[in-house]
């Protein structure tokens, strides 16, 4: 029987959680560019995702979704050509941009479902 399993474990939330083989990556926002443009915030949130799915044996290759928050929606261009730099070729995920309200100095989340395609290798270190 499958197990959950969760890395990057604060009190309110975690990094990511998985059970069998896919995993849920909670949202990523900025830490060193909060109030920076979105392309600042963009890369940061990509890197830190980046992160994140290599903890957990993934890479963005591995994302089967993506639900991208942006505080206003008139940044969408400016965050999609990070975006579209960052995708892994051949291999972009089902994706949803909203626009809502996001913490003070706040310009994007992001947040990723992510197939884990070695399940004893990538669960290594996950509490």
């Amino acid at each position: 029987m499958s197990e959950i399993k969760r890395v990057g474990v604060a009190h309110r939330w975690c990094a990511a959680a998985s059970f069998g083989r896919i995993a849920f990556i909670g949202g990523h926002t900025a830490r060193e560019t909060r109030g920076l443009t979105v392309t600042e915030q963009t890369a940061e949130v990509l890197r830190l995702l980046d992160q994140t799915l290599a903890e957990i044996g993934c890479t963005k290759a591995d994302i089967l979704g993506a639900q991208i928050i942006l505080s206003n929606m008139s940044m969408a261009a400016e965050m999609n050509e990070v975006w579209d730099a960052w995708v892994a070729p051949g291999h972009p995920p089902a994706r949803a941009c909203v626009g809502a309200e996001l913490g003070k100095g706040l310009a994007v989340e992001i947040t990723a479902t992510a197939a884990v395609r070695n399940q004893e290798a990538s669960l290594d270190g996950l509490v």
